[in-house]
């Protein structure tokens, strides 16, 4: 990972953390990170046997115990029967999940965050861990993610996985169709999965088999130039424009970091993309805006003065 890249995650972990802070929300409420592939999804494995009707297929002890269908029933053990999930589940075994897990509420004995990680969990393994790509997956978290009854955390969720998805086990235009279907059902929410959506594609605009810079900005302008968006997709649209060059947000990023009445942490987010997208005369505005700024700003503000002038004198 390139230490732009880096510095960008860095931004984006302590907007979260402020956020928890100023939203007081509740430690539940917050999605937590995907973990990284433990296997490429190129490698060669030996296929399973699908043509078995899903009727004769067995299921396996772990996948009883997983879903709550055998022996003692508590997440510490469902958990450990995750831990040695077999990485070859048949249809049947698969369906079995999908019923008791995916699609299933959260048991009443469960407290929601320990549920809420469980099913990330759960994704993780089918998502990156299995030998045969899970075909039908995309289908199924795509209808999570358009269940307004589902709580937001678990939308939110699907919609990691359904993205995660299509960057390792799909290429070219199958991606790309699902990218666009999956913009198409959070473009119109007020909620931050559209954050979500773009912190992810940001990394991967312009590369082959993904949408252009242009597009990915395109749709970060829109979401970072509205309203009535939830301020944690405004975050990170705006950080997504600065990122990618999209310099129509600039005057957008100049009134957010002046404006005194607007939250503290998109005014930060507003800062760092005045410090992608500006040139000498942002440098002045940067240096007012400072003498009038909070300490908390001030760090924003000398790393947006940094970029400004690493950009006119460069190594």
């Amino acid at each position: 990972m390139s230490n732009s890249k880096l510095v960008f995650l860095a931004f984006v972990g302590a907007i979260l953390v402020v956020l928890v802070v100023s939203f007081s929300l509740r430690e539940n409420d917050m999605p937590s990170p995907l973990k990284a592939p433990i296997a490429s999804p190129q490698d060669v494995f030996e296929s399973v046997d699908l043509a078995k009707a899903p009727e004769s297929l067995s299921m396996r002890e772990s996948i009883l115990k997983l879903t709550g269908t055998q022996g003692e029933v508590t997440l510490q053990s469902r958990r450990e029967a995750l831990d040695v999930l077999p990485n070859d589940l048949n249809h049947k075994e698969l369906e079995a999940i999908y019923v008791n897990i995916l699609e299933y509420s959260r048991p009443n004995e469960y407290a929601t965050r320990a549920w809420h990680a469980f099913f990330n969990d759960v994704l993780n393994t089918l998502v990156l861990d299995q030998k045969e790509t899970v075909a039908d997956l995309p289908d199924r978290l795509m209808s999570i993610v358009n269940d307004t009854d589902r709580h937001r955390v678990i939308r939110d969720y699907a919609l990691q996985h359904l993205l995660s998805f299509a960057e390792y086990r799909m290429k070219g235009s199958e991606r790309v169709a699902v990218l666009d279907s999956a913009w198409a059902a959070i473009s119109g929410t007020r909620d931050s999965f559209r954050g979500t959506y773009l912190v992810t594609l940001s990394y991967r605009a312009g590369e082959v088999g993904w949408p252009t810079d242009e597009d990915v900005s395109a749709k970060a302008w829109q979401v970072a130039s509205s309203d009535d968006a939830h301020v944690l997709s405004r975050i990170t649209a705006l950080q997504v424009c600065g990122k990618l060059g999209h310099q129509e947000a600039l005057p957008l990023a100049l009134k957010i970091a002046a404006d005194t009445k607007a939250h503290m942490t998109l005014r930060t987010s507003a800062i760092a993309t005045v410090g992608d997208l500006g040139t000498m005369e942002e440098r002045s505005f940067l240096s007012e805006l400072a003498k009038s700024s909070p300490p908390r700003l001030l760090v924003a503000i000398e790393a947006a003065l940094g970029r400004i002038k690493a950009k006119e004198n460069p190594a």
